[in-house]
């Protein structure tokens, strides 16, 4: 289904969901690469500081692109508990974990497409 501002709905998510609404609305259209390539290493490890040592960066960069992605979307994306340093999905996170790879699978595809 396409809305009125000509997006169409992401795959699998019907049109009343909530990442449906966001993606069509363009929030989701705002994100960065890193920021789905940190949020990713976030699912993976459950844990911020592992996640950073993962790709790459300090913690609080981490940190700070995640927030900033949460504000984008409008809605937590994890469940932090400071005391086990474990974090996990909300709702919110676990819809829009299969489009973030998705988009992470697109990316790596266009990537090998300039490489050849």
């Amino acid at each position: 289904m396409i809305s009125a501002a000509g997006m169409a709905s992401p795959p699998g998510f019907p049109d009343s969901t909530p990442s449906a609404r966001q993606y069509k609305a363009g929030v989701i259209g705002n994100m960065e690469t890193r920021q789905v390539r940190y949020f990713l290493a976030i699912c993976a490890e459950l844990n911020f500081t592992r996640a950073a040592k993962k790709c790459g960066i300090a913690q609080p960069s981490l940190t700070t692109a995640i927030q900033r992605m949460e504000r984008e979307i409008g809605g937590a994306l994890f469940l932090r508990s400071r005391s086990a340093h474990h974090v996990q999905l909300t709702t919110l996170g676990l819809q829009l974990f299969p489009i973030c790879v998705q988009m992470s699978e697109l990316m790596e595809k266009a990537r090998s497409l300039v490489s050849t």
